[in-house]
């Protein structure tokens, strides 16, 4: 594409006060818009070079006729977005989201797609050259005439897509996890590796990313291991009817005392079509994995741990019952789980406890100490003594624990880490992933050892390996 005699955009344009970025986030509210038409509208060209675009939200975008060079897109959200006649050059796409977007005659080069996610969408005619495509996932999309060239696809997923005439020449796959796709690439001179690192199944909502995840993410690889988010929001699931399937187990099952939800949930589950779809795909994904991580979120629903023979609100209980299948499936493989906040909290539900409103929301750095509990000195040994700083958000906790669980380390009275008599779930009510960030978070210098929490989890990855169940 030949650069125009218009004006070039610069960051000053896009940035400043009542600039482009701000008129088009006004104009997103009223409908798609025509990114390439709203240039030359104001007097820019279609030719964009060294913007940084950061997180911006592309949605319902139409991209058309343009070319970008050198531009950063970290971060984007292109749902809903088309691309037609496109040329990225140079430029960095890491950890963007492209949901439910049509590709048509796109032309990468030099790209950097890392992180990214292309999910329930349409491919054709796309050629990607000498990129970084790393731990990318391409789920459930239609992917026709994708070339892909002399570039690195290590750690990324695809899973559930169609694959037609396409095709992979001179890239390096290494880890790479290919699930119940309809066809495959035709490979070139690809180099292929498999490290046999354990693999670890994230549950993971495509649409809206919980502030934590991509840490938990990140924490993951730092410590090891392949991550294999599985999503949590089913789309084949109807909604409506799962929450009618819902509400009749948990009214038709009042007053019994199942070991675990998951016992009055699925009683027979030959009859709930919703729930049983979801426990088939929990099924199939975790089954790829050694190991399961359950991430934090809105708060779980009340009548899943207390008896509620009333009205029930309008519920969306995709995750619920998808989280309640993964924990189930995990439990009878004896396959380790963390669980992280919310992801505590569902431990202690599927193993019968309850929940318990705070008072004041617990925000911000905290110091916590060890209990006395049948795993104090494992503990001590991994971080040097009784007291752990730790970064904590939620305003719900445990109250009564479930069957299986003990308390490993509390704050006046609040639980914070659990973990079961076989040490295989292990529930925190803090994010020890925050290591990562611990200066951008100005926490304490002994928050290094909340990386302790992920050494713990791994550690028993590995003695699941070794036992080979």
């Amino acid at each position: 594409m030949e650069q125009e005699s218009k004006k070039i955009l610069t960051q000053a344009d896009w940035e400043k006060k009542d600039g482009l970025r701000s008129q088009l986030q006004q104009k997103s509210a009223e409908g798609p818009i025509d990114f390439g038409a709203f240039l030359e509208t104001c007097g820019f060209s279609r030719y964009i070079e060294d913007i940084r675009f950061c997180k911006f939200d592309f949605h319902n975008f139409s991209l058309t006729h343009l070319q970008f060079n050198e531009c950063d897109f970290t971060g984007c959200d292109f749902r809903h977005t088309s691309l037609s006649h496109v040329q990225l050059l140079k430029s960095n796409f890491t950890k963007t989201k492209w949901v439910d977007t049509t590709w048509n005659n796109i032309f990468f080069n030099s790209a950097n797609f890392f992180h990214s996610e292309i999910i329930h969408s349409r491919l054709q005619d796309v050629l990607i050259k000498n990129s970084t495509l790393s731990g990318s996932y391409w789920n459930h999309s239609l992917l026709g005439h994708l070339q892909i060239y002399n570039s690195v696809f290590n750690e990324s997923v695809f899973y559930s897509s169609s694959i037609y005439e396409c095709s992979m020449s001179h890239v390096e796959l290494g880890d790479v996890l290919l699930i119940c796709n309809s066809g495959e690439f035709l490979q070139t001179n690809c180099k292929l590796n498999s490290t046999n690192r354990p693999i670890v199944g994230l549950a993971w909502d495509f649409l809206q990313r919980g502030h934590f995840s991509p840490y938990i993410d990140e924490a993951l690889r730092d410590n090891g291991t392949l991550v294999l988010k599985i999503e949590m929001q089913l789309r084949d699931v109807d909604v409506d009817c799962l929450k009618d399937e819902v509400i009749d187990s948990l009214k038709v099952r009042t007053g019994f005392n199942p070991a675990n939800i998951a016992e009055k949930l699925f009683f027979e589950i030959s009859r709930k079509a919703q729930i049983a779809k979801i426990v088939e795909k929990a099924t199939l994904l975790l089954d790829y994995c050694d190991a399961l991580v359950v991430p934090g979120g809105d708060d779980i629903e009340s009548e899943l741990y207390v008896d509620c023979s009333g009205s029930f609100k309008q519920r969306d209980y995709r995750r619920s019952i998808m989280e309640i299948s993964l924990l189930m499936h995990a439990h009878k493989q004896k396959m380790p789980v963390m669980g992280i906040c919310r992801g505590c909290q569902m431990i202690n539900i599927y193993f019968g406890g309850t929940l318990k409103e705070l008072a004041v929301m617990e925000k911000g750095w905290q110091y916590l100490t060890l209990s006395r509990s049948s795993k104090k000195e494992e503990i001590q040994k991994l971080i040097g003594g009784d007291i752990l700083p730790a970064l904590s958000m939620h305003h719900q906790a445990s109250n009564k624990i479930g069957e299986s669980l003990e308390i490993v380390f509390e704050r006046e009275g609040i639980p914070k880490l659990l973990i079961s008599h076989d040490g295989l779930f292990i529930g925190v009510q803090f994010h020890p992933e925050a290591y990562l960030v611990n200066e951008l978070l100005n926490g304490p210098v002994e928050a290094v050892y909340n990386k302790c929490i992920y050494q713990l989890f791994i550690s028993k990855i590995l003695q699941y390996q070794i036992k080979g169940v």
